[in-house]
């Protein structure tokens, strides 16, 4: 539930931390121009992590801490709220590990959320809908922007 990660201390916590880093929420979803081929797409999205609704990710210096959120209904909508912790680990990426992140306005055009291709070497894609405000979570907004600059660092 979202009393379990609605404060910078509360997610700290979760990565078993004791620095406040930024933090923030991502939802999983996939690439639009796969959903438009139909089975075609279903080749481009094999790499694509399908796994979790999404992630509470915290951007450190030289990595992105995931801890895995439970899935949702299909088609609900996404929000903080109704998101939820999963029993999972934290996963590590570290930026050597990262070959490109791509950030772009959902659906091309919104000016109220943004898209999130992360591509590791290894070829597996994260691909996450990120909402630019979540009223529910203080932290997200400085957290979005310490991804975008964590993005500009990867060549």
């Amino acid at each position: 539930m979202i009393e379990n990660f609605n404060t910078s201390a509360k997610v700290n916590s979760i990565f078993n931390r004791n620095d406040l880093l930024p933090t923030l929420i991502v939802y999983s979803t996939f690439p639009t121009s796969a959903m438009v081929l139909g089975g075609v797409g279903t080749a481009m999205t094999q790499d694509v992590d399908q796994a979790y609704g999404g992630y509470l990710v915290l951007v450190d210096q030289d990595a992105l801490h995931l801890k895995p959120l439970k899935k949702g209904r299909q088609n609900a909508l996404r929000t903080a709220s109704r998101s939820e912790c999963s029993p999972a680990d934290p996963i590590r990426i570290d930026r050597d590990q990262i070959q490109s992140v791509r950030i772009r306005p959902a659906n091309g055009l919104s000016m109220f959320s943004s898209t999130v291709t992360l591509t590791l070497n290894s070829g597996r894609k994260y691909v996450w809908q990120i909402n630019h405000k979540e009223k529910a979570l203080p932290y997200h907004e400085e957290g979005f922007n310490a991804l975008k600059e964590f993005a500009k660092t990867i060549h």
